[in-house]
């Protein structure tokens, strides 16, 4: 754990925040991840929702504003965890480190918590810990949660949570994809939603990645003296049958590596059975489209050719219908568009928006490779 976090810990854990929300009290809870520590620290690369940190650098620095702003006003009801078990990994708990030591938290802020990363809202005895509701995806879907009965819920989230009305008690449902993007938008429909029921403890569970933790710390300014904000993250995804990211510790370790440009960790996480196929995030990218988007010809060829993994698949898609080599192309990367094209890649694949890597080119106006292109089959609609 870094130093500079130690100063700032908090004699607290998940159990507090379950006990208060069960009785019915405000209380709020947001939990910083190894993506959240590099949105921070202006890392580069991106997280498993397929969000840039670079494109939303503003997000990111209203992220750490926020964080830093706790204790300005009284904030005994809102609890920071951090997941410890990320420091160690990826040069995270450095960053994490550089982030307290050049953004000094409020002299009031009363600290991050520690144990345990999510919320148990089944309401259960569980020995081993708060919110360990193993792998999903898991359909059962149980009675409604102890803790929301009788309540006033509003569920902030992917669609797929709308399954789960009567376990979550859902009085209303408001969708949060790519919720980094708009998040004054939520955090004003949050307050409308409040002003509904003005003398009630309005309880806000959230599934909106980073930028539904920065919605919840901008409500939380407004409101969090009457409402609940809880974090749920992708904790409830099991219980609608969904998995909307990866479980597979193994290949979140490879997906991890591929962004950070850790040549030995993607070896390693390869070597552990890792799939480089494996699709991540709302917008499924997999590791080989990393590697063809930052451009780490080193990475990208042992995808290729490692002996181990699946059938090559050069031309998977992720949700906006673009191979690897659209994030090449885009990006101007000669090493790794070369590289997927010699390996046989389609270069007439089209994305969700009917656009070729030949379309992309010409309207970038890269014409080395619009003649690279042309040169290894690529067909010119125009």
């Amino acid at each position: 754990m870094p130093q500079s976090m130690q100063k700032h810990l908090r004699s607290a854990t998940t159990r507090d925040v379950e006990k208060k929300l069960g009785k019915g009290k405000p209380v709020s809870f947001i939990r910083i991840g190894d993506g959240d520590v590099f949105c921070l620290s202006g890392s580069a690369g991106s997280n498993l929702e397929g969000i840039s940190y670079a494109a939303h650098k503003a997000q990111c620095n209203d992220l750490a504003t926020s964080l830093q702003q706790l204790g300005s006003h009284d904030d005994s009801n809102m609890y920071v965890l951090v997941g410890t078990f990320f420091l160690c990994r990826n040069g995270v708990g450095s960053d994490f480190d550089s982030f307290l030591q050049t953004h000094e938290m409020h002299s009031n802020f009363k600290g991050f918590i520690t144990s345990v990363f999510y919320l148990d809202l089944t309401g259960r005895e569980n020995p081993s810990g708060s919110g360990n509701y193993g792998p999903p995806p898991n359909p059962v879907v149980p009675s409604t949660f102890p803790s929301l009965v009788g309540r006033k819920v509003v569920v902030v989230g992917p669609r797929h949570l709308q399954k789960l009305s009567h376990t979550l008690n859902t009085a209303s449902f408001l969708e949060a994809s790519n919720a980094a993007d708009r998040v004054d938008s939520l955090v004003q429909k949050m307050r409308l939603e409040s002003a509904k029921w003005p003398k009630e403890n309005v309880v806000f569970l959230v599934s909106g990645g980073f930028g539904g933790r920065l919605a919840i710390l901008k409500a939380f300014k407004h409101l969090g003296h009457k409402d609940s904000f809880i974090d749920t993250g992708a904790s409830l995804d099991g219980f609608a049958g969904e998995e909307s990211r990866s479980f597979n510790q193994r290949g979140r370790e490879l997906y991890d590596a591929a962004w950070q440009g850790d040549f030995d960790g993607v070896f390693d996480a390869l070597e552990a059975g890792a799939d480089p196929y494996a699709k991540y995030g709302v917008r499924k990218i997999t590791a080989l489209h990393v590697a063809a988007r930052t451009g780490n010809r080193q990475i990208l060829d042992m995808l290729l050719t490692w002996e181990k993994a699946p059938k090559p698949q050069l031309d998977v898609q992720n949700k906006d219908g673009e191979t690897p080599l659209f994030g090449a192309v885009i990006e101007g990367h000669v090493g790794t568009t070369q590289a997927l094209v010699d390996a046989k890649a389609d270069v007439n694949v089209k994305d969700n928006e009917g656009r070729t890597v030949l379309c992309i080119a010409q309207q970038r106006e890269q014409q080395d490779f619009v003649d690279f292109l042309i040169s290894r089959g690529a067909i010119d609609s125009e």
